[in-house]
């Protein structure tokens, strides 16, 4: 079981709420998982033809014998300007794929991981009434004080950001855009109390 702290919108802890995160963490499932996102968030679109699809080079450009050049068949050879591309790249797209009970599995430990290392707090409410940015700042400073965080909302809350949008050291993402990558940065984790519900149906164990 973690105690994770709760915060309301004025910065003052309210109480503590238990979640099970309590898992060991397993590096070589962690890593795995890792390198499966990593993988597929970088898309290959680059595409070069070979020499079977640049348009031209049906004749031979010069006879066989007798010219004191080197034989060639096509002007679309790699040899020639404007001719195919050896080993160039081929635009198609690989996707990885990993288990849906890995992946999770990967998610609670790391989680589990920074609880136990405090940096996971719920923020009860994130509307900040005079929606000012400096005010957010405050706000902000008062619950994390570790530089770097990152606030995971619910979508029905996007209509309360406007005054966090601007704040340097906070990054934002929707509980249905974080990934691994995110939750294993040295950040303070920030989950508003919507978003923590979220956690909780799609973590049955949470």
């Amino acid at each position: 079981m973690a105690k994770i702290e709760v915060f309301n919108n004025q910065g003052k802890k309210i109480k503590d709420q238990v979640l099970k995160l309590d898992l060991g963490l397993d590096e070589s499932l962690v890593s795995q998982v890792l390198r499966v996102e990593q993988a597929n968030i970088f898309k290959k679109s680059g595409k070069t033809k070979t020499r079977a699809e640049v348009s031209g080079g049906g004749r031979k450009p010069w006879r066989q014998k007798g010219t004191g050049r080197a034989r060639a068949g096509s002007i679309r050879s790699p040899l020639f300007r404007g001719g195919g591309v050896n080993f160039g790249p081929t635009g198609e797209s690989r996707t990885l794929k990993i288990p849906i009970k890995m992946k999770l599995k990967a998610y609670l430990e790391v989680l589990s991981w920074q609880a136990k290392r405090k940096n996971i707090l719920i923020l009860d409410s994130i509307e900040v009434k005079s929606g000012k940015t400096k005010d957010a700042a405050v706000l902000l400073g008062k619950i994390s004080k570790s530089g770097r965080s990152l606030l995971v909302f619910s979508l029905p809350e996007s209509k309360d950001l406007a005054p966090w949008r601007n704040l340097p050291l906070l990054e934002m993402k929707s509980f249905g855009e974080i990934n691994l990558i995110d939750l294993s940065k040295n950040l303070k984790l920030i989950f508003t109390s919507e978003a923590t519900g979220e956690l909780k149906r799609r973590f049955k164990d949470v």
